[in-house]
């Protein structure tokens, strides 16, 4: 029988195994001031494209409006300069921004828009992070069952091409649905695979926060054996 802390343990553990642990950002807040010069001193749109899409990872966590106002720049830009990806990424971007804004409907707008330009100019990498935000724009709604169907579709091509980083992303939100369907069987599959993910990357955070998933998914089984195994191996900090 499952106890409420067992519950609350585990929903703790999940979590801190959301998205943004799985994708390196490669711009940060500090960074902000040195990308407004970079923008200031470029010289041609593209090149004012790929700074305000930084610009806005940059600005994503800590203000999600200023974000929006730099995408938005970046879509201009970017359509000034036919570079299509750049666009594309800008407008995964602005979904993000939006869905921390709680803006569902322009989120899944953005994200259409940017499959719909996939389709014109297409670029698996960007096709896997556009299926996977629109499951987590599911996610974000309560509608698992369509989460469940862009993770697999977004795992899918990011398995064939080899992205790792989107692949433990995807991997740990269907463990994370699957988990909340009662499917254990297919979330520890998914934890699992995040788990190896991890260890490849050496990423230790990473790995302890899969193992401790996986243990507490034994515990909802009433497996403690398994469980305890398990949390022997989380590396202690």
């Amino acid at each position: 029988m499952k106890t409420t802390a067992q519950f609350t343990a585990l929903f703790l553990t999940i979590f801190c195994l959301l998205p943004g642990q799985f994708f390196a950002q490669p711009t940060t807040a500090s960074q902000i001031p040195e990308l407004e010069k970079q923008l200031a001193a470029a010289a041609t749109d593209g090149e004012k494209a790929k700074i305000c899409n930084d610009l806005a990872t940059a600005w994503a966590k800590k203000d999600p409006d200023q974000a929006i106002n730099y995408t938005g720049q970046a879509i201009q830009f970017a359509k000034n300069a036919g570079d299509a990806p750049a666009q594309i990424l800008a407008l995964n971007l602005r979904g993000d921004a939006q869905i921390r804004k709680k803006e569902y409907l322009p989120a899944q707008n953005d994200y259409e828009n940017a499959r719909d330009l996939l389709q014109k100019s297409p670029d698996p990498m960007l096709e896997g992070r556009t299926l996977h935000n629109l499951g987590k724009l599911a996610q974000s709604r309560n509608d698992p069952a369509t989460a469940i169907h862009f993770y697999e579709k977004a795992f899918s091509i990011r398995e064939k091409i080899g992205d790792k980083a989107g692949m433990g992303g995807t991997a740990s939100n269907l463990g994370v649905l699957f988990f909340e369907k009662s499917e254990y069987e297919k979330s520890v599959f998914y934890y699992q695979k995040a788990l190896a993910l991890k260890r490849e990357a050496g990423d230790e955070m990473g790995i302890a926060t899969a193992l401790a998933n996986l243990a507490g998914i034994f515990l909802v089984e009433n497996n403690l054996e398994k469980s305890l195994i398990v949390k022997m191996r989380v590396p202690l900090a």
